[in-house]
């Protein structure tokens, strides 16, 4: 752990602590906070959380990193689980797949796609929390004053005596306490035998959890992308952690969450990303190309422009080469950016599946990308980013990997010599550890552990 890795988990877990008497229904109502996301737009914590002097503001904190789920797991009631038949429940946020996946991978099963809000029909049952029950403005306003409460105790503490930070987990009561029994609510009416979430590092999908926990309901938390920052990956709240392969599995280990809570069976979207619908003939029709040529695809990053400046700006060059690049968040930023070269597209209409499936080479930043072009055999360069959390899952690509300036070099002599075995190597390698092949039985992989948890197997 570096310095903001260790400060931050310290934090989170002497958080928990000191606020543990914020509870509903015997919930620890930290625990569901998105703890992350409320500190990471708040400059005077960042800035502290990077001090090493910052654990003396601290009563709890975390030496080693198995430690972490340790300490999470502290604050997490233990409930028997036991196979039994009923209803298995997919919550849509971040699950990434769609109801004609589901239809074809778990056919047999009564299952139910569950959305927060939304309409209720697809090619499987649907349902929305948005139609169950919420809290009273009563119960929301006595957490609220136990809230300003525990927080007039730490008035002069660098964190929880900041305005920002009591703002954002003020704003945040609401939003639990509605999930809390909105997903009672809907236990109630519903046998469900197992929970399939498709994370568990945002509100609504925590409070399913730890709501199925403590009823005796399984879940089974899928991993979403891949493990660039371990922010988005911990604590560990479902039963079982699904993940991609074993690097996953090592890492999670590290940070001390027991094996055997932790399954490789890659992805279910995954199973069908081989399929190709578009062909490049059609793409440059969509993105109005006038000149077909080879083609990169650039991943741009929502923050880092200046280094896609550089990227595009040397990329160009390639006269042979049309760039497309694919937007994440501020496009019209990055559209200024391109805007002096004319042989660059910014594609918005046409799915990033696609775009791969086309893509001659991919220059890309530390993103899931990465790895879906590798599993569809495409050259891929990753250029190194500066963050307070970065995990070594992307080292493993060797001179694949590096700062912006090496990364548009090695292009360039890609281009000249696209027969260079060492990427072959590289890519075989890298998918070795860290997804599990065959690409088409994630689906019945995580189909038999549903199973698993219904008696069939």
């Amino acid at each position: 752990m570096n310095t903001y890795e260790r400060n931050y988990w310290s934090l989170y877990v002497d958080f928990l602590t000191r606020f543990k008497s914020l509870t509903y229904q015997d919930y620890p109502i930290p625990i569901f906070s998105y703890f992350y996301e409320r500190i990471k737009n708040i400059p005077k914590i960042q800035q502290q959380l990077k001090n090493e002097s910052f654990l003396n503001n601290l009563e709890e904190t975390i030496d080693y990193p198995t430690e972490i789920q340790e300490k999470f797991n502290s604050f997490i009631k233990p409930e028997p689980i036991e196979a039994t038949d009923g209803i298995v429940v997919f919550h849509e946020p971040l699950l990434r797949l769609t109801p004609q996946a589901l239809k074809r991978n778990f056919s047999g099963l009564d299952i139910l796609l569950l959305r927060q809000k939304g309409r209720l029909k697809g090619a499987v049952p649907v349902d929305a929390l948005n139609r169950y029950s919420t809290a009273s403005h009563d119960l929301i306003n006595q957490i609220k004053e136990d809230s300003y409460h525990l927080f007039s105790l730490h008035q002069k503490h660098p964190v929880y005596g900041q305005k920002a930070f009591q703002r954002a987990l003020i704003q945040e009561i609401p939003i639990i306490l509605n999930q809390i029994v909105a997903v009672e609510d809907f236990l109630s009416q519903h046998h469900v035998s197992c929970l399939v979430l498709g994370s568990t590092n945002q509100i609504e999908n925590r409070v399913l959890a730890m709501v199925g926990r403590q009823k005796g309901i399984p879940s089974i938390g899928l991993q979403h992308g891949v493990v660039a920052s371990e922010f988005g990956y911990l604590p560990k709240l479902s039963t079982i952690q699904a993940v991609y392969g074993q690097y996953e599995v090592d890492w999670f280990k590290q940070k001390g969450v027991n094996e055997a809570e932790i399954k490789k069976i890659g992805h279910p979207r995954y199973d069908n990303m081989c399929n190709k619908n578009l062909s490049k003939k059609e793409i440059n029709k969509k993105l109005k190309i006038k000149h077909p040529r080879k083609s990169i695809l650039i991943i741009s990053h929502h923050e880092k422009f200046q280094n896609m400046r550089l990227i595009i700006a040397e990329l160009s060059k390639l006269t042979s080469y049309n760039l497309i690049i694919r937007p994440r968040g501020r496009s019209q930023e990055l559209k200024t950016i391109i805007r002096d070269f004319p042989q660059v597209y910014v594609s918005t209409n046409v799915p990033l599946i696609e775009l791969l499936h086309n893509a001659d080479l991919v220059v890309s930043y530390e993103s899931t990308v990465v790895l879906e072009a590798l599993i569809l055999n495409k050259p891929v360069f990753v250029w190194k980013n500066e963050y307070d959390s970065l995990t070594d899952y992307f080292e493993q690509l060797g001179d694949y990997y590096d700062q912006t300036e090496q990364i548009v070099q090695r292009v360039m002599q890609f281009i000249k010599d696209p027969s260079n075995q060492s990427f072959r190597r590289f890519r075989d390698r890298f998918l070795n550890e860290h997804y599990k092949l065959p690409l088409n039985q994630a689906g019945k992989r995580l189909k038999q552990l549903v199973q698993s948890y219904q008696g069939h197997c």
